[in-house]
């Protein structure tokens, strides 16, 4: 089921933003964006793109906007710079990226500030309007589109799950071995679940902490079938990697090649974020299906177009 994006009930938002949980949504800000090019295009005014939340998800979108307005005028869309592109990113936090190290977040900053994004940091929003959004020192940021990746939550379908413990935020509150609390043969993992830590914190929602939870999960209950007792999960941060467009990416990677971690930006950054989604790709479907896959989309970008515009 995983988690969708938490609005935290701000008024307007659910009615004036997009919300980047499902292809559903993400085909509507594909449709959203190539159709404000296009008025664009034929105007020469300018476009505001509002995206509220600097994780992962905000700044990576953030960046790949810029890589967008450079692609179009190869598509006929010579009369868009991206001069015309006003893209705010905001967040709550004084930094963005606020759970990765801070030369990470730093230097994603500096990248981002480069490529023309507008970073207002500490900034909460109060409400959306159809203008934009409204921060609380009263402040309207305008923005044309308007996209909400701030927050991580349950489904709504577990608001009717009445029976299962559910927290303030949607999330079925699980114990150490991931079952749901109460409740001895239903397990829940991944960003629909809650799992507190022996730190008091809660698992974050990540991708690896969600195959670290399936990994354990499985091993828990094969135990479970030998009549053998289960064992706790045991969180461990490998590190994280952004991308920052195309051609380069920035993160930080934990207790592998030495003991700590190290910082790794540009190519060498990319190529680690590209052998990071194959290995996903391959967890799902194998690794010769998963590299049949990836073979042939290098063959089809020679065929396909580099931008979707319909």
């Amino acid at each position: 089921l995983g988690g969708v994006s938490n609005s935290f009930n701000t008024p307007g938002a659910e009615k004036h933003c997009i919300f980047l949980d499902s292809l559903d949504s993400a085909n509507l800000f594909h449709h959203k964006l190539m159709d404000a090019l296009l008025q664009l295009n034929e105007t020469q005014d300018q476009l505001g793109i509002g995206i509220v939340g600097a994780g992962a998800t905000g700044v990576e979108l953030a960046a790949e906007l810029h890589h967008v307005i450079e692609s179009v005028r190869e598509y006929g869309y010579q009369n868009i710079s991206k001069d015309h592109l006003d893209i705010n990113l905001i967040e709550a936090s004084p930094k963005i990226l606020p759970q990765l190290p801070e030369q990470v977040s730093t230097r994603a900053q500096t990248v981002l500030s480069k490529l023309g994004v507008k970073l207002h940091l500490g900034v909460q929003v109060k409400e959306v309007t159809k203008e934009g959004f409204v921060t609380a020192t009263g402040e309207t940021i305008k923005a044309n589109i308007k996209v909400w990746a701030a927050g991580v939550k349950g489904p709504k379908v577990f608001e009717n799950f009445t029976q299962l413990p559910v927290t303030p935020r949607n999330q079925i509150d699980v114990d150490d071995c991931m079952r749901v609390k109460g409740i001895n043969d239903i397990y829940a993992l991944g960003d629909c679940a809650q799992l507190i830590l022996p730190s008091g914190k809660p698992v974050p929602p990540r991708a690896q902490a969600a195959a670290q939870m399936a990994d354990r999960l499985y091993a828990n209950i094969c135990l479970k079938m030998k009549q053998q007792p289960e064992k706790p999960f045991v969180y461990k941060d490998y590190g994280s990697l952004v991308s920052l467009s195309r051609f380069s990416a920035v993160g930080n990677l934990m207790g592998s090649l030495r003991s700590g971690d190290f910082f790794v930006e540009g190519h060498i950054a990319r190529l680690m974020y590209i052998s990071l989604y194959q290995r996903h790709l391959a967890s799902l479907y194998g690794w010769f299906s998963a590299s049949v896959y990836r073979i042939a989309q290098k063959l089809l970008r020679w065929q396909r177009p580099k931008l979707k515009l319909h």
